[in-house]
């Protein structure tokens, strides 16, 4: 499903796979409507992999069955980048 302004408070992060997609989620948070800033994080899914040098997930239909690897790759690792932030939020 599209994303919902009303997803902007109800979770911690909204990432989007590439700038497009992140443009979209940055008019949604300007079009709230409120000077609050959202609950959620708003950003590139890859950020979380600076390592990589590498900003946006990759569109896999574009590359064939290599493609369709290495995007799962990266969402893998970013998703398990993810997890360990949010253990460490968690654990303070």
């Amino acid at each position: 499903r599209q994303v919902r302004d009303t997803d902007l408070d109800r979770f911690d992060y909204v990432l989007a796979m590439d700038r497009d997609n992140l443009r979209h989620l940055e008019a949604l948070v300007r079009r709230r409507g409120t000077d609050a800033p959202p609950r959620a994080r708003v950003g590139l899914l890859l950020e979380l992999l600076p390592a990589i040098r590498r900003n946006e997930v990759p569109d896999p239909y574009a590359t064939g069955a290599d493609g369709f690897e290495l995007v799962l790759d990266l969402v893998e690792s970013a998703c398990e980048a993810l997890l360990e932030q949010v253990e460490e939020v968690r654990q303070k």
